[in-house]
């Protein structure tokens, strides 16, 4: 099939990654992995639902694998089939590093902040006309924490809690129409 990886240039919109958890009557310490998030439930139908249905008719849908935190051993949850998504640290890492960020994540190189120190500017995003940190898919230091990029375009491999509002900049594969 051929098909190309499409990303917002920038970032969207603002939202949680899942709802419990960000009032000051719920716990804190909600377990979520990509799979159950409200983020890719949204993504997956109220986003989706925006295309037409000619372009719906090219969007494929992915499996995405959600591999475990690889600095904590946090579970990724199960495999997904989604036609809308975000990246996660590994793809993010792929499609935006350099080699030296590339190194430092395969040597599990970062600091006590669980950063990936080196981080060029074309890993940065912008909300509006301000930079903005962006949510990835990937689990964080805990169940509750997701993995995200700050807005000076660092990864923060620990992640933050899900009652945090982060940027997202929705992904798909675009099925490329037959010359």
């Amino acid at each position: 099939m051929n098909a190309a990886l499409l990303i917002t240039k920038n970032i969207i919109e603002s939202r949680y990654y899942h709802h419990e958890g960000h009032s000051r009557d719920e716990r804190l310490d909600i377990k979520v992995t990509w799979d159950e998030s409200d983020l890719r439930k949204y993504l997956n139908n109220e986003f989706y639902a925006k295309f037409d249905d000619a372009d719906k008719s090219r969007i494929v849908l992915t499996t995405n694998k959600n591999q475990d935190n690889q600095f904590f051993g946090i579970t990724g949850g199960k495999d997904t089939k989604d036609y809308v998504f975000i990246l996660s640290l590994d793809e993010y890492v792929r499609y935006f590093c350099d080699e030296i960020s590339k190194q430092q994540l395969a040597n599990k190189d970062y600091d006590g902040l669980c950063e990936i120190k080196y981080y060029p500017s074309r890993r940065k995003a912008k909300y509006g006309d301000k930079f903005s940190g962006m949510w990835l898919r990937s689990p964080g230091y805990y169940d509750f924490h997701a993995v995200y990029v700050n807005a000076n375009g660092c990864i923060k491999a620990g992640g933050d809690r899900f009652n945090r509002i982060y940027g997202i900049r929705p992904a798909i594969w675009l099925r490329m129409e037959d010359k």
